[in-house]
């Protein structure tokens, strides 16, 4: 059960930043997971514990699709 846990917590947040996880961020994936538990292991612990870690807060955005075709349309 701990490894499925650990499985989704690191596939949720890969889905969070838009990379891949490297080793670095393993601490924040066992963060995640110890949070979690202490709710019972509910969805919305995760998401929580995702949304308010650090990593996720200090990600950068990457431009939005569509974001040069915007600019370059309110220019002409």
């Amino acid at each position: 059960q701990d490894m499925v846990l650990r499985n989704f917590a690191e596939n949720l947040m890969t889905y969070a930043l838009g990379r891949r996880l490297e080793w670095h961020d393993m601490p924040a994936v066992r963060a995640i997971t110890t949070a979690a538990a202490a709710k019972d292991n509910r969805f919305s612990a995760f998401v929580a514990a995702v949304v308010t870690h650090p990593a996720f807060r200090m990600s950068e955005a990457g431009p939005m699709p569509g974001a040069a075709r915007t600019t370059a349309a309110q220019g002409q």
